[in-house]
């Protein structure tokens, strides 16, 4: 979608029923992992036992998570997965130092004909749920989201738990 990034990452599309946007609260997508599956025919040489491939093409994926979605936006994570499901498409902006935007649909198959739909799961002690995605990007290119003094969604240092045994108590403090 055109115009003014958020201020927080967010996934961007619009269905039937309109535009919508889930945005997370914290300055990044949590766990970015990137990868790139070679799609295509794999075998092995009987003399030298080296493996080679026949490369149809490399699909571009990224799974990551957006934390603390409260429980009244259940309706847009369902609408978000019959989204995906149906073929559709989301813009992923990632809010990083580059402001880095990218249309992805959902993770194909890996050959057994299912794809990877979105997931969420709740937290019972805080009534909230946490969205993982998994996307392919549409253009042939890796999935980059680089945040300043954090690496590739990974906490920042501040957030980071730290127990503190001492000989009383144990505790769990957030510096």
């Amino acid at each position: 979608m055109a115009g003014a990034f958020p201020s927080y990452p967010s996934i961007v599309w619009t269905d039937a029923v309109g535009p919508t946007i889930i945005t997370t609260p914290i300055p990044y997508l949590g766990n970015w992992s990137p990868d790139e599956i070679i799609v295509g025919q794999e075998g092995t040489q009987l003399g030298a036992g080296l493996v080679q491939n026949f490369v149809f093409r490399i699909d571009y994926v990224v799974s990551f998570e957006i934390p603390f979605i409260p429980m009244a936006s259940t309706p847009l994570l369902q609408r978000l997965k019959f989204w995906l499901a149906g073929g559709g498409q989301v813009t992923v902006n990632t809010n990083d130092n580059a402001q880095r935007v990218y249309t992805c649909v959902i993770w194909p198959s890996d050959g057994s004909g299912n794809s990877k739909p979105p997931k969420w799961t709740y937290d019972r002690a805080n009534l909230e749920y946490t969205l993982t995605v998994y996307l392919k990007n549409v253009a042939a290119a890796n999935l980059l989201a680089i945040y300043p003094d954090i690496g590739f969604g990974a906490p920042p240092p501040a957030q980071v738990p730290q127990i503190i045994v001492s000989p009383a108590v144990a505790q769990l403090t957030f510096p």
